[in-house]
């Protein structure tokens, strides 16, 4: 017995059976299985983002990659999806303030303390660099507003 592949419409049917809708935030929630939190189903052999598969079938072709308004990476609402370059998705989480910085940042060295006392200091690049176990280069980026620069 040969089995009949899942067409779209009963594709998108099956998506919506798996998903709930938050009335708060007016997403729809995948509830199947994930990769790294997104959204994932497999098609005729092929696993799909669902976020990705919904919008290149309501929105249109992806060129870069899609990225959610909402922040939710289970979400699939068209309404909350937008494409760009990986330049926008970063942007985008720096305005929301979801970026990293300053202590938080995984691979800071530096406490705001420290900072501020290099911002302060009038002694040589190279004697800071030295005395706060760091390179030269990040003195001289914070001397110019370059890294910390919320500080």
């Amino acid at each position: 017995m040969v089995m009949r592949s899942r067409t779209q419409i009963e594709v998108i049917k099956d998506i919506l059976q798996r998903s709930h809708y938050d009335p708060i935030t007016e997403c729809m929630i995948w509830g199947g299985s994930t990769n790294n939190g997104y959204g994932m189903f497999k098609w005729e052999g092929t696993r799909y983002y669902v976020h990705r598969f919904i919008y290149s079938q309501y929105i249109g072709p992806i060129i870069w990659g899609v990225f959610h308004t909402c922040d939710n990476s289970r979400c699939w609402s068209p309404h909350h999806l937008f494409t760009g370059e990986h330049s926008d998705n970063m942007l985008d989480m720096k305005l929301k303030g979801r970026a990293a910085s300053g202590e938080n940042h995984g691979r800071a060295i530096l406490t705001v303390e420290q900072v501020m006392l290099v911002k302060q200091s009038h002694d040589t690049i190279a004697n800071l660099a030295f005395q706060f176990n760091v390179g030269e280069t990040t003195i001289r980026h914070i001397l110019a507003g370059q890294n910390w620069s919320k500080i």
